[in-house]
């Protein structure tokens, strides 16, 4: 991971910005041989590295299981995008809503919403790090019809954990899916799978 993060994001200036993701939550800070940055901030560059294979300017993403909005932070540092929905629990979606306004991230349209009050949502481009695969089928039968049949692409980590098996996932949500290893493995029981459409 650090080679291709180093590859892909060589000028320092630019790893230099994707550092106000570790600026709040006091992150555990590690030496690299490129820099001084937190792992998780690490992990979200490399994540952005594959969605960088999409245009990630002035589209509609949205996020399954944003966490507390560190891709979010990172992916700003490198794209503009038209808008962005985070779909989480509801005290997770207060956390990315400060955490977002504390690093003024605001200035796009912003969309908040829990299982129990999402919309159908049509986008450009959904993105779920773990999280979809972590939920139960009623909750991925929410996501699947209301977000994921509606998108045009998709970039999904699935560790395998609950809910839909990976062929039933790819058959209810309706799209041609490639599936590889994901690389770096982060999955220390077993083997984590990356999903594109």
């Amino acid at each position: 991971m650090q080679m291709q993060i180093e590859r892909n994001y060589r000028e320092k200036a630019r790893l230099e910005k994707f550092k106000v993701n570790d600026k709040y939550g006091l992150p555990t800070i590690v030496d690299y041989a490129f820099g001084s940055i937190s792992p998780s901030t690490l992990r979200y560059i490399k994540i952005l590295s594959d969605l960088s294979q999409f245009n990630l300017e002035d589209i509609d993403i949205v996020e399954i299981g944003g966490g507390y909005g560190g891709q979010y932070t990172v992916l700003r540092q490198y794209a503009k995008p038209k808008s962005y929905t985070f779909v989480d629990l509801p005290e997770v979606l207060k956390l990315q809503k400060k955490y977002i306004e504390k690093n003024n991230l605001d200035d796009i349209e912003l969309h908040f919403y829990d299982s129990d009050n999402l919309p159908s949502c049509t986008c450009d481009l959904v993105i779920s790090n773990y999280a979809i695969s972590e939920c139960d089928t009623e909750i991925q039968d929410i996501y699947i019809s209301k977000i994921i049949k509606n998108s045009k692409r998709g970039y999904m980590i699935h560790n395998k954990f609950r809910g839909y098996d990976i062929d039933t996932f790819i058959d209810l949500s309706t799209k041609k899916v490639q599936i590889t290893d994901e690389k770096p493995q982060t999955n220390l029981h077993g083997k984590n799978s990356l999903l594109t459409w």
